[in-house]
């Protein structure tokens, strides 16, 4: 399968080879984790991060971790992303996160303003993560909305 050109499964396959060789090496689970999300596969993308936050003795990302779980079986994946919103809220710093990924968090959840909002933080803060800002498929809900031109404009990335 691939979305936006990209190939999640290949993605899938060699980090699996990857983490069945070297089970601590933690980017490749985040990798995963990822590609996993990509592709909807919601279970796996938590145990992956339970895993994730273990091997990074991240706590907060535990906490977000397992508010995005208890969220997902109540609700779906809306539910979940949204009490990981609420947990992020909470947390000192935003948890450690982001504004990029924040902005993530909220172009998921369909806050557009409050997406761009942290775009614009993240663009003022120069976060390198706004380099993937055109093929980053979670702000794909950004991608029709002119401030999203503007910011790639500003960034000076390419339409």
């Amino acid at each position: 399968m691939k979305i936006d050109g990209r190939d999640f499964d290949g993605a899938i396959d060699d980090c699996k080879k990857v983490v069945a060789q070297f089970p601590e090496f933690a980017k490749a689970h985040e990798i995963l984790a990822n590609a996993y999300a990509a592709k909807g596969m919601h279970q796996q993308v938590i145990e992956e991060h339970k895993i994730l936050d273990r091997l990074n003795g991240d706590k907060e990302g535990a906490e977000r971790t397992a508010a995005f779980e208890q969220g997902y079986r109540a609700g779906g994946v809306k539910a979940g992303l949204a009490r990981v919103m609420d947990v992020v809220k909470r947390q000192k710093n935003d948890g450690g996160l982001s504004s990029f990924a924040i902005a993530n968090l909220y172009a998921q959840l369909g806050d557009k303003d409050q997406a761009f909002a942290r775009l614009n933080t993240s663009f003022q803060k120069h976060e390198p993560e706004l380099e993937s800002m055109n093929t980053n498929y979670q702000l794909d809900p950004l991608k029709s909305d002119p401030r999203f031109a503007e910011l790639m404009r500003k960034i000076g990335l390419p339409k």
